[in-house]
C-alpha cells in the first residue's frame, strides 16, 4: 500500500495573512468546523473571459442554512489581480428539477466588456438580463416563455423557449382536474404527480425524458426567437474564440487549419453511456493526416481528462486527474509530439463538481480556472502556462479555508486481482490505540463534504475520534460480460466490496483502526454499494444511505412499471432482469431488501422525498426481519439535495450522529435531538435484546 500525505490546511496565522488579515480570522479559524460550514461552501462557476481579455466573470452560488435559501451573484475580477467588482445584484439561481442542483449559467459579455448578458430567474420568469457594475441589473428579454439558452450577435438577441409559462400552466391544471395518465413520461419514484417542482414563484409539474432527464409538462418543442437590444452595440468577433475549450466531444481549431479532437479508441458501452469509454487526445491536419499523442497521459476516461483546450501558440493544454481528483497540468506540442508537466495542482481544477464538467478559460499565456482540494475549498485562480505558478484571483471560502483542517494521507492499494483503488484518509489527533472507521464514498474530487455528495463529513468525524476513508470507486471490471453477452451483475460492487476489504485488513493489521468498529456510508450509486455490503458481508458495523436504491425487484416496479419504461437501462445496466423473468433466481442473490435478514450493521437511511419509494422495501424488510433502521425523508428535496441548504446541514448532522452512537456509544445532547435519541437507544435495546453485538 502506498501512502502519500496530502497538502495539509495552511496554518491559521498564514491563512489570515493570505486573506488579508481580515477582521477577526483569528477568531474564526478557531473555531472548528460545523455543518453549516460544510452546507455552505460557495461554488464557483460560469468563467467567462471579456473581449479585451482583461476580466473573468464568474458566478457565485451562495447556500445559507439560516435563511435557507440559495443565492447566485455574479463578479467580474481583472485577470492579472485586483479586488472583485459585482455585476449586477443577487438573484435564486435555476435549480435543475427531479436532481436538485444549481443549472449551468449561460452567460455573455457585451462588446466592450462593461456588460454581461446572463439567463437569470425573476419571480415565475427565467429571460435574460443584463448585469453591470456597481450592482446594476435590466431585464433584456423577458418572454412569455421561459428563456432555455441564448446567443447574442449584434444588436439581436436569439434565443430559444417551449410554451408559453401561461398555456403550460392551463393545461397542467386542465389535466389535474381529469386525471393524470400514468405514461412511462410520470415519475413514479416519490415526486407527487402535479405540482412536482417549483421554479421561482411558479409550482410546475415535471415529466421524464429517457431515463433521468426532467421536462416540464406540456412544455413541447423547442422554438427559436429573437429580439432587439438597441442599446448593445455589436459584440468583439473575438468572443467566439478566445475561450477555446473542447467539450470532450467536439473539435476546436488550432493555429495552421489543425484540428484538435478526442480520438475514441474504445468506445461507449451501450448501458452505461461514456462511463467506460476511452479516448486519445489527436490533432486533425487539413490533409487527413493524424498527429497523435503517445504519451499515455493523452489517453484515457472522461473522469480523467478532465479538461483540454489549446493556447494561441498551437500547443493543446489538458488535465490529467488521478482516481482522488489529484490534477496534473500538460502541455502537448502536436508537431514534435513533445509533452511538457506545466503544474502539479494536487486538487481539482474545476471545483471538485460531479456532475458537470466546467471548462477553464484561456487568455493570454494564463489559464483561469477553480481549484479545490481536500481541505481547500473552491477558490478562483489563474495559472501562468509558461510557469505552473498559481496565483488566487477570488475566494468566496476564505473564512472556511482560515480554519483548522486535518490534513488528509493519500492512499493507495490494490486487490487480489490486481484491481486498483484509491483514497483519502483523515485520522483524528491524539490516538492512543486503534480508532473506528467510516468509510464514504464514491468520489473524492474537491473539498471533502463526506462523499460524492455531503453525508459524512471526513473533518467532523475526525475530530470525534473516529478515522474517515473517502475511496474512490473504481469503474475496474465494470464493463464486464458474460458468456452471453450481457452485463456480468454488480461487477462494480464486488469491485468495491473487495478494495473495501483489502484497506480494512492492512489498516487493522497495522494498528490504526478498530475492524470490529468500521461503517460505510454512500448516496446514490454508493448507496447501492453501501447496502450490497451489509448485507453481503459482515465487514461493518453501521452504515448511511442519502437515497434509495435500484437493487430490489419492488424498486424495479416502482421505478419502471411499464414494459418499454426508460427506468429498465438502469438495471438492466448492472445486469439485473425484469422480476417476473430471472430464472435463475439473481435477484434473491443480489438484493439486500431479499436478504435483509443477514443485515447486521444498523442502517440509517435519509432520502429526499422525490426518492423515497425507492428506499421503502429495504426499511420495510429490515425493519421486519427484526433489524436495526431508522429512516428520515426530507420533503420537497430531489436527489443532491441542494435546494434547501437545512436539508444538507442537518443530514450530515444526523448522518454523524448515527455513527458516533453505533460506534462509539456517544449521544450529542441537544434538546433538537431528544426525539431522535430517544428512538436509537430504543433500536439499541432491541439489537441488545437479540444477542447481536
Amino acid at each position: 500500500m502506498h501512502y502519500h500525505r496530502f497538502p495539509g490546511c495552511t496554518p491559521p496565522l498564514a491563512a489570515c495573512l493570505a486573506v488579508l488579515l481580515m477582521a477577526g480570522c483569528a477568531a474564526r479559524a478557531a473555531t472548528p468546523i460545523d455543518y453549516a460550514d460544510i452546507a455552505e461552501i460557495r461554488t464557483i462557476d460560469g468563467l467567462t473571459v471579456s473581449p479585451d481579455g482583461r476580466y473573468v466573470a464568474y458566478r457565485v452560488v451562495s447556500p445559507s442554512v439560516a435563511a435557507n435559501h440559495i443565492t447566485e451573484q455574479w463578479y467580474r475580477v481583472p485577470v492579472d489581480g485586483g479586488e472583485p467588482e459585482r455585476l449586477g445584484d443577487a438573484a435564486e439561481p435555476i435549480v435543475m428539477p427531479l436532481h436538485d442542483v444549481v443549472e449551468d449559467p449561460v452567460s455573455q459579455w457585451n462588446a466592450d466588456g462593461s456588460a454581461l448578458y446572463v439567463r437569470r430567474l425573476e419571480g415565475a420568469a427565467i429571460g435574460v438580463h443584463r448585469l453591470a457594475s456597481s450592482g446594476v441589473s435590466q431585464r433584456a428579454v423577458v418572454d412569455a416563455a421561459d428563456v432555455e439558452r441564448f446567443t447574442i450577435e449584434g444588436n439581436i438577441v436569439r434565443y430559444q423557449v417551449r410554451a408559453p409559462r401561461a398555456e403550460i400552466d392551463a393545461r397542467q391544471a386542465d389535466e389535474a382536474r381529469r386525471g393524470v395518465h400514468f405514461g412511462t413520461d410520470v415519475f413514479t419514484e416519490g415526486l407527487p404527480m402535479t405540482r412536482s417542482v417549483p421554479i421561482g414563484t411558479r409550482e410546475t409539474s415535471i415529466r421524464r425524458t429517457g431515463a433521468i432527464g426532467p421536462i416540464e409538462a406540456f412544455a413541447g418543442p423547442l422554438r427559436d426567437k429573437q429580439a432587439v437590444i438597441a442599446e448593445l452595440g455589436a459584440p468583439s468577433a473575438e468572443q467566439r474564440t478566445i475561450n477555446p475549450s473542447l467539450d470532450l466531444r467536439g473539435a476546436i481549431a488550432l493555429p495552421g487549419g489543425l484540428r484538435l479532437v478526442l480520438e475514441t479508441r474504445v468506445p461507449s458501452d451501450p448501458l452505461w453511456g461514456r462511463d467506460f469509454r476511452s479516448d486519445r487526445i489527436t490533432v486533425l491536419r487539413a490533409d487527413g493526416r493524424r498527429l497523435v499523442c503517445s504519451h499515455d497521459v493523452c489517453t484515457g476516461a472522461p473522469r480523467q481528462l478532465r479538461f483540454i483546450s489549446a493556447s494561441w501558440t498551437g500547443e493543446v493544454v489538458f488535465a490529467r486527474a488521478d482516481q482522488a481528483g489529484r490534477t496534473v497540468l500538460h502541455g502537448w506540442t502536436p508537431a514534435t509530439d513533445r509533452l511538457r508537466t506545466i503544474a502539479e495542482i494536487g486538487g481539482s481544477i474545476d471545483g471538485g463538481v460531479r456532475y458537470t464538467r466546467p471548462h477553464c478559460p484561456l487568455t493570454g499565456t494564463s489559464l483561469l480556472c477553480v481549484e479545490a482540494g481536500p481541505v481547500q475549498p473552491p477558490r478562483l485562480v489563474r495559472i501562468d502556462l509558461a510557469t505552473g505558478a498559481v496565483a488566487a484571483l477570488a475566494d468566496p471560502n476564505a473564512a472556511l479555508r482560515a480554519k483548522p483542517h486535518l490534513a488528509p494521507t493519500y492512499l493507495s492499494w490494490a486487490d487480489d486481482k490486481g484491481r486498483s483503488a484509491a483514497g483519502l484518509l483523515i485520522l483524528p489527533e491524539n490516538r492512543t490505540g486503534p480508532v473506528p472507521l467510516v468509510i464514504t464514498t464514491t468520489a473524492c474530487r474537491g473539498y471533502l463534504r463526506g462523499g460524492a455528495v455531503p453525508l459524512a463529513p471526513e473533518q467532523i468525524l475526525a475530530r470525534h475520534g473516529i478515522a474517515a476513508l473517502c475511496v474512490s470507486a473504481s469503474d475496474e471490471g465494470g464493463n464486464a460480460r458474460g458468456p452471453d453477452g450481457k452485463p456480468v451483475p454488480l461487477a462494480l460492487h464486488e469491485t468495491a466490496l473487495s478494495a473495501y476489504a483489502v484497506i480494512i485488513e492492512k489498516l487493522a493489521g497495522e494498528g490504526v483502526i478498530d475492524r470490529k468498529r468500521v461503517a460505510l456510508t454512500g448516496h446514490s450509486f454508493g448507496a447501492i454499494i453501501t447496502t450490497h455490503a451489509i448485507s453481503h458481508t459482515d465487514l461493518f458495523a453501521a452504515a448511511v444511505i442519502g437515497t434509495g436504491i435500484t437493487t430490489d425487484p419492488a424498486v424495479f416496479t416502482i421505478s419502471a412499471p411499464h414494459a418499454d419504461s426508460p427506468r429498465a437501462i438502469s438495471f438492466h445496466g448492472t445486469g439485473l432482469p425484469a422480476p417476473e423473468d430471472d430464472p435463475t433466481g439473481i435477484w434473491k442473490s443480489v438484493s439486500p431488501s431479499l436478504n435483509a435478514g443477514r443485515i447486521r450493521a444498523p442502517l440509517l437511511i435519509q432520502p429526499p422525498e422525490d426518492e423515497w419509494l425507492m428506499a421503502l422495501p429495504l426499511f420495510s424488510a429490515i425493519d421486519r426481519s427484526g433489524g436495526i433502521v431508522d429512516m428520515y425523508v426530507y420533503p420537497r428535496s430531489g436527489h443532491m439535495l441542494q435546494r434547501y441548504p437545512s436539508h444538507e446541514s442537518w443530514r450530515l448532522r444526523r448522518s454523524v450522529e448515527w455513527l458516533l452512537f453505533w460506534l462509539l456509544g456517544k449521544e450529542i445532547p441537544d434538546a433538537a435531538t431528544d426525539d431522535q435519541y430517544r428512538r436509537w437507544r430504543a433500536l439499541r435495546a432491541r439489537k441488545a435484546a437479540q444477542g447481536v453485538s
